[in-house]
């Protein structure tokens, strides 16, 4: 019996520590329909890609057009604001006034 309550114990120890580490990973509607627009876009390169980050305590895509080096890449929230871009003919790697590069990578979500 007493296996058996501490076999639950854990169990229940190893759930509710996976919620807590691993938040709602659902991909926001908004974020799907622009998914959808780069999908069928003919600026879209064969490598594009949406990528999922941790940006300024919130989460953030980078929408990656993978069409050449001079085409920007358009960093929007979950909410689907526009934050700026990120590369293209200037280089840039700042987003509201902070680099990019501060950024913790999530996931790929999509790829061409």
């Amino acid at each position: 019996m007493k296996r058996l309550l501490f076999l639950g114990i854990i169990v229940m120890m190893a759930l509710i520590s996976c919620e807590k580490s691993h938040p709602d990973n659902g991909i926001p509607e908004c974020i799907e329909s622009k998914i959808k627009e780069l999908s069928t876009s003919v600026l879209a390169g064969k490598d594009a890609n949406v990528t999922e980050y941790r940006f300024q305590w919130k989460r953030v895509y980078l929408f990656d057009p993978a069409m050449c080096c001079d085409m920007p890449s358009p960093v929007f929230d979950s909410n689907c604001n526009y934050l700026g871009s990120l590369g293209g003919f200037a280089g840039n790697t700042m987003i509201n006034g902070e680099d990019f590069s501060k950024a913790k990578f999530i996931k790929i979500i999509w790829h061409k």
